[in-house]
C-alpha cells in the first residue's frame, strides 16, 4: 500500500509524453512514476538516466533491454521487471 497516492491522470498532462514512452516500452506506467508526478522536477530527473542509457548509441537496443532485465533480476525485482516482455524486446524465445 503506497504512503502517497498517485495524482489523478489530469495532473500527468505536463509529463504525458514521457509517461507514454515508458508505457510503450514496459506496457504500463509504474506507480513510482505516477507518484513522482506530484513533483515534475523529480520525475524528469529520475527519468533522465534511463532515457540516456536506453536511447540510441553504440550498443544494440536488444542488448540494452537484456542487460536491463538482468540488472533488474539481480536487484530482486524480476517479476515486475519481467513485464518488459523480454521475448519482444530482446529477441529471446
Amino acid at each position: 500500500m503506497p504512503r502517497l497516492d498517485p495524482p489523478s491522470s489530469d495532473k500527468f498532462a505536463p509529463l504525458a509524453d514521457m509517461m507514454k514512452v515508458t508505457e510503450e516500452r514496459m506496457g504500463f506506467v509504474p506507480n513510482s512514476q505516477k507518484t513522482m508526478a506530484w513533483k515534475p522536477e523529480l520525475f524528469k530527473a529520475a527519468a533522465a538516466p534511463g532515457a540516456i542509457a536506453m536511447g540510441p548509441g553504440l550498443v544494440d537496443q536488444q542488448l540494452k533491454f537484456l542487460m536491463a532485465l538482468m540488472v533488474s533480476r539481480s536487484a530482486g525485482c524480476f517479476k515486475p521487471c519481467a513485464m518488459f516482455r523480454p521475448s519482444a524486446q530482446c529477441g529471446m524465445r
